[in-house]
Parts: structure tokens; C-alpha cells; sequence
């Protein structure tokens, strides 16, 4: 309602007071009252730095909407000052501002909302975006129109066209530089993702715990393993579509799907590993590729860096495979802000126990990246009815210990994500990492990071996607690594 009501507010003003009295006055002074808004625009510096009003903005939204801001706002002190004087290049410094202002609004908005940030307590930061960040909009829209009127000045014309070809080359290059990370067209969901689970349920006994996996197929064996908070449903449009010639395990960590969960509650990363690796000792598989997400990932990752020897390849996705500070720097808004509700154990089970957040629809939705259909959901939410239970997710791995120092401290996460991230850079094993924009646990830092220290490795960018990567692209995904493994083959 607030911004509604602003927006007409904000509109009406211009149009019947604002309008008319500067429709009539020579360019220099019908310019000069906005582009003299815009000099307030390092305000969007000031509220989103670090350590000052808010913390809890990404450092993408950080670079590409503040240090725009404060370019913006300098260029438009520049500005001013040359309309006031009418400077002979008063016009094409006009054209600059105008330019990189525009471009750093319709960068900054689509940020705001595809980080949720409307869900959270900004204060005077939502002022920002509603009211002032509206009449900064409609400012260069009228710049603009302007402008474009005074090109029919012949004396101006040169001029301006020469300052407009700077800037489109410099924003050029900073799609370019996007475009080297998320390159093409962000593709869409696939369509017509099956919600069906045909597979046969299989348990095998480790010492006093039950392990829930399904199997198919012969040859050497691929190893799906799961993440958080999920099972290995994740793996059914998967399972099916990796070529038939291939031994094909999908297996739910300690608590999780239909595994037991320990009497002790002890589901620490070691724990889940020392599970995977009396598991594959039991099958006897060699020769292992891994497939791996989330907290699986972590095991999985830690098994390619420990017992190479046995492994063929490993494909990951949204996984923690790079530093403390990496990791918590590049994660958005609205998991930060999560960590913070969960960081202490109290809060932990507030959250996860009491209130049963990894059971609810909108937990599921918001890390499939889609709504799901209704069939989807008892075989996320069905694990955690049992209250006891989601202790598993409690006690095992806790990234939200990283908010307490923004992964700059010491805590027994962050020396585990120090020594994954050294094993993975040292690691020549094939990797396969894929990647989606914008990801949850890997966004544009994570991606970028994998890119400059992964060895032996192949990339692909899925198209749009958050955390379950599998709900939104499985074929893609499956076409892709059934290339990948058979290279590696060869």
C-alpha cells in the first residue's frame, strides 16, 4: 500500500506541478531540478555499505547497485555544476550521467526483488526504494525525452552522440563480464518434471543404523547423494535418464528420508561420512562417480579428496566447496538473514524442531525455485512429521554458525569448508560442476571461485534455478553428465 500509494503520489506531481513549469524553460534549466535529485543518489552508497545501517546485503548487490550510486551521484554533481555555468559540454555530460543512472536503476530493482528484500525490516532503506528511488526513475525518463529533443540541434548532435557511445561501450562491457559467468539466455523450468517415485525402497544395516537407497542398473556405479533438507527423491527424474549401462545408488544420509536416525543424534559431517564410506565398503563399489549436493556434497567431496584412488569423477552442485568468508560473502540476503534466526542452537530448534520449517510447503518451494505439485511434497514433508527426527537437521552440519563472524572466525564449519577448499583446488579428480542463476548456496562469487581454482574440471550453466537444481533441470542435467562420464570413459 505504501508503495502504491507513492507511486501515484509521485506520478500525479510531476504530471499536472512539475511538468508544466518546465516543459517551457531552455534545456539547461529545465535539466537542472533532475539531474540535482540525483546528486542524493550516494545515499544508496551510504545505506547499503557494510557495517553501516544494514549488513546483510550480498557483495554482488553491493558492487553493481552501491558503487553505481555513487558514480551516478558524482556524475551528477559534475553535471549541475556545468548546466548551472551552461558549459559548452554540458549536454554530453548530461548524456553520461543520464546513461549510468538509468543503468544502475533497472540493475538495482530486479536485485531488490529477486532478493526478497520486501520480506525484510529495512527501515528507512524501503523509503529509499519506493519513494525516492521511484522519483530518481522518473527523472531520467524525462532526462531522456529531453535530450532527445535537443539532438535536433546540429551544434549538440556530435557531441552527444560521442558521449553516448562511451557509455553504451563501457555498460557493454560490464554485460559482457556477466555474460562470461551466466552465458546466453537464462533458460527457463523445464516443463512436464515427473513427481512419480517408481523405484524400489532397499535397506542395508551399518552397525546399529538402517540405510534407506534404491538401485538400478550394471557397470560401474554412480553415487547420487543428497543435500538439505531433502532425501534422495531429489534423484527421480535422475535416476532413469544416466545411461542404462551403469550401476545407478541413490541413498538418504543418517536421519534423513527413511535412514534411521542414530539413538545418540550424532549427524555430524564425519559421522555421514564415516556412513558413506562403511556403505561403499559394504556394496563393495569401485571405480565411484559421484553426484553430489548440499551436505552430500560435503561427503562426497571429502571421499574424492581422501580415497582418490577410487574415484572416477564427481559432479556437484550448490555445494560449499570454497572458504568461509567466500561462501557467507556471495550468499543472498534472505539466507543470511535465515542464519541469524538459526545460528544459536536454541534458535536451530525453534526453527527446525518446533516449528518444523524444512516440513513446510514454502521451505520446499523456496529451494526447488518452483512451485511444486502436490504429489512432490509428502515425500519432503512426510520425513520430518516424526518430531524427533529433525534433530537430524540440528545436529549435523551448521553454516549458520558463519553469521556470527561473516565467516571471517573460527568455528568448526569454517575449518571444515578451509579444508574442502583446499583438497577440491589440489584435487586433479574430473569434475563436472553445474550452476544456475542465480543458485542459493552458489551464486555469482561461488561460480567465479570454481572457475579460477577447480582442476581437471567442466562447467555448465543451467539457465534460472535456486537449490534443488534436479526440480528444475533434470534432463538438461542428465544429458549433460551422460556426455560428461562418457568422455571420461574413453
Amino acid at each position: 500500500l505504501q508503495a502504491l500509494t507513492g507511486t501515484v503520489a509521485i506520478i500525479l506531481g510531476f504530471k499536472y506541478w512539475i511538468q508544466p513549469r518546465v516543459s517551457a524553460l531552455p534545456v539547461h534549466d529545465a535539466l537542472l531540478p533532475f539531474v540535482f535529485l540525483n546528486t542524493f543518489r550516494y545515499l544508496g552508497l551510504s545505506f547499503m555499505a557494510k557495517e553501516q545501517m544494514y549488513d546483510g546485503f550480498p557483495t554482488d548487490f553491493l558492487t553493481t547497485v552501491g558503487l553505481l550510486d555513487l558514480t551516478t551521484a558524482i556524475l551528477a554533481i559534475i553535471s549541475v555544476v556545468a548546466l548551472k555555468n551552461k558549459w559548452r559540454f554540458a549536454i554530453p555530460l548530461v548524456w553520461v550521467f543520464n546513461l549510468v543512472g538509468f543503468g544502475d536503476l533497472i540493475t538495482a530493482f530486479p536485485q531488490f526483488f529477486g532478493l526478497e528484500l520486501y520480506n525484510q525490516n529495512l527501515g528507512f532503506i524501503w523509503l529509499m526504494f519506493v519513494t525516492y528511488g521511484l522519483a530518481t526513475f522518473l527523472s531520467h525518463i524525462y532526462i531522456f525525452i529531453r535530450l532527445l529533443k535537443n539532438l535536433k540541434r546540429s551544434k549538440m548532435k556530435n557531441s552527444s552522440l560521442k558521449a553516448i557511445a562511451i557509455v553504451l561501450s563501457f555498460l557493454g562491457q560490464t554485460v559482457l563480464y556477466a555474460q562470461e559467468t551466466y552465458p546466453g539466455k537464462a533458460t527457463k523450468v523445464e516443463s512436464d518434471i515427473s513427481a512419480n517415485f517408481p523405484f524400489e525402497s532397499k535397506f542395508i544395516n551399518l552397525g546399529n543404523d538402517t540405510i534407506h537407497y534404491v538401485e538400478s542398473g550394471e557397470g560401474d556405479p554412480i553415487l547420487l547423494l543428497h543435500g538439505l533438507p531433502s532425501n534422495l527423491y531429489i534423484w527421480r527424474n535422475i535416476i532413469p535418464n544416466i545411461d542404462s549401462n551403469k550401476k545407478v545408488i541413490a541413498l538418504d544420509f543418517l536421519g534423513f528420508g527413511k535412514s534411521s536416525f542414530p539413538a545418540d543424534k550424532k549427524v555430524s559431517v564425519e559421522v555421514q561420512y564415516e556412513m558413506l564410506k562403511g556403505f561403499i565398503e559394504a556394496k563393495r563399489l569401485k571405480n565411484i562417480t559421484f553426484w553430489v549436493q548440499d551436505i552430500g556434497s560435503i561427503a562426497g567431496m571429502l571421499y574424492s579428496i581422501r580415497e582418490p584412488q577410487n574415484v572416477k569423477g564427481i559432479a556437484l552442485f550448490e555445494a560449499p566447496f570454497m572458504p568461509a568468508d567466500v561462501m557467507y560473502d556471495q550468499l543472498p540476503f534472505s539466507f543470511k538473514a535465515f542464519m541469524r534466526l538459526t545460528r544459536t542452537q536454541s534458535g536451530n530448534e525453534k526453527w527446525m524442531v518446533k516449528r518444523n520449517f524444512a516440513g513446510k510447503k514454502l521451505a520446499t518451494n523456496f529451494f526447488a525455485g518452483r512451485k511444486l505439485p502436490k504429489e512432490a511434497y509428502k515425500f519432503y514433508a512426510q520425513p520430518w512429521d516424526e518430531k524427533e527426527r529433525r534433530y537430524a537437521i540440528t545436529n549435523g552440519p551448521d553454516p549458520a554458525s558463519l553469521s556470527f563472524t561473516k565467516g571471517r572466525g573460527k568455528s568448526e564449519f569454517s575449518d571444515l569448508l578451509s579444508y574442502i577448499s583446499n583438497g577440491m583446488k589440489e584435487s586433479t579428480v574430473p569434475k563436472l560442476y553445474f550452476y544456475a542463476k542465480k543458485g542459493l548456496v552458489n551464486r555469482k562469487g561461488a561460480v567465479e571461485y570454481a572457475k579460477e581454482n577447480f582442476k581437471n574440471a567442466t562447467f555448465h550453466y543451467l539457465g534460472k534455478g535456486k537449490h534443488l537444481l534436479t526440480e528444475s533441470h533434470p534432463k538438461q542435467m542428465s544429458a549433460e553428465f551422460n556426455q560428461w562420464l562418457n568422455q571420461l570413459n574413453r
